[in-house]
């Protein structure tokens, strides 16, 4: 053979690198990029590729650089979410900078809610009361230095919020414009149960409306309710399937 020529690609091989078994070599081999790798846990599990070749001639080339995924991990908390990630590695270039994109369920789509720098590999989210949703999903994107329309996204990670059982302790039906009906503060509640009693232990009005309003009137009869304190007995059920109930005492203001 002469050495000279340059003689056609007979096949890729790519070697893979995962934290359990380490550097498997020759892991696949592929006749043509891009190769596609199905047997992964990218939700779970980073992975480094690299990727040399073989001619008709037996020769082989040069090792490639490495590549590999973004692994997007969180932690929830009760007033914020912690989000992590590895340093993207494949480009050149590098990394001009990490977007974190929240999906927006009532527009369908992710969405940019901030951006940090290329050393930067964590974000805490604390605005975690945007909508009453079944769950907050983000996703990280590398932003290429040299190209910023090329960009590597990572893993989704979703966060599924515990109920707040907020709701206020007065409540003024005058037909001012303010604060003239009782209902429901909070955030995250899949399922309600609400029971109202008068001072005499008179249910005056029950809902299992999230978003029930009561005008201060008697639910059974339609008669005005006097002023004065009444018990609010209350049972939430959340997205993730926990439950709140309490016994609180609220104010009726005229």
């Amino acid at each position: 053979i002469n050495q000279g020529f340059i003689s056609d690609i007979s096949y890729y091989k790519i070697d893979r690198w995962d934290l359990f078994y380490g550097w498997i070599i020759q892991y696949a081999l592929s006749s043509e990029s891009p190769y596609i790798d199905t047997d992964v846990g990218v939700q779970s599990q980073n992975y480094i590729y690299r990727v040399t070749y073989k001619d008709i001639c037996g020769n082989e080339g040069p090792t490639s650089n490495i590549g590999g995924n973004i692994l997007l991990n969180g932690t929830q908390y009760k007033s914020h979410y912690d989000l992590s990630w590895n340093a993207y590695q494949q480009w050149d270039g590098g990394v001009l900078e990490y977007r974190i994109l929240y999906y927006n369920n009532s527009m369908n789509l992710y969405q940019t809610i901030a951006t940090v720098p290329n050393n930067v590999l964590n974000y805490t989210d604390s605005d975690i009361e945007k909508v009453n949703t079944e769950n907050y999903c983000y996703r990280v994107a590398a932003i290429n230095a040299l190209d910023p329309n090329i960009k590597s996204y990572s893993n989704e990670r979703c966060f599924i919020p515990t109920p707040n059982a907020y709701f206020p302790n007065a409540f003024s039906p005058n037909g001012d414009g303010t604060n003239d009906l009782f209902e429901y503060g909070g955030t995250f509640a899949k399922e309600i149960e609400i029971n109202i009693y008068n001072r005499w232990g008179n249910n005056v009005f029950s809902s299992n409306e999230i978003d029930f309003k009561w005008d201060g009137k008697n639910q059974n009869t339609g008669d005005i309710c006097p002023q004065g304190s009444y018990i609010l007995s209350y049972k939430i059920t959340g997205f993730d399937n926990s439950m709140v109930q309490d016994e609180i005492t609220i104010f009726l203001l005229r």
